[in-house]
């Protein structure tokens, strides 16, 4: 059984719990979980693991210290996907921000945040780091990370532009996406 990421940027589904650690977002048959879509948000929350699947808060959940003695085919796919490894690349990260305008509005907040404070405050690039926008990008998208950052959105014109430009920044959001699955896996590890 193959696991799909479609996300470890951004939920699909609304989720109501500050405490809950969000892991990623699977795609799988909808007829597996029940659901009304085939987008499944994972989550821990102390020694729960949560399995988000429906635009009505539709969750599954179960003790992660009770995995051993369960048979459930969702158990073992939720369990699948929080221990093995995944490996985003730019093509990976292009489809997402195509079809997705959370996609690109969580990308643009991502590139903003590898900007140094100087050059966020300034909306400039003043080093050449290789992360964070380009000198010619810099004015613009960090005004529109600052933008979603307080609004959770960027406005239809905004993400117009801004899905044309961040397909050049999918190599290093597929590096921040793979940084923070490795993170994440060497937590659950120790």
């Amino acid at each position: 059984m193959k696991i799909r990421f479609a996300s470890t940027l951004t939920p699909a589904h609304q989720h109501d719990c500050d405490t809950c650690k969000y892991h990623g977002t699977i795609k799988v048959n909808h007829k597996t979980f029940g659901g009304d879509n085939d987008l499944v948000d994972l989550y821990t929350c102390d020694e729960w693991v949560i399995a988000r699947y429906g635009v009505d808060g539709d969750y599954f959940s179960y003790d992660a210290d009770m995995l051993p003695e369960m048979d459930n085919k969702r158990c073992k796919i939720i369990h699948k996907a929080l221990t093995e490894k995944h490996e985003w690349n730019a093509q990976t990260i292009k489809e997402r921000l195509l079809v997705s305008d959370k996609w690109v509005t969580e990308g643009v907040i991502r590139i903003f945040e590898y900007q140094t404070a100087e050059e966020q405050n300034n909306h400039v690039t003043a080093e050449d780091n290789g992360v964070g926008f380009n000198g010619v990008d810099a004015e613009l998208l960090s005004s529109y990370a600052e933008f979603a950052m307080k609004t959770g959105y960027l406005t239809k014109g905004q993400m117009v532009y801004a899905r044309k430009k961040m397909l050049k920044y999918s190599g290093q959001l597929a590096k921040i996406a793979n940084s923070k699955m490795m993170t994440e896996q060497m937590k659950r590890a120790a």
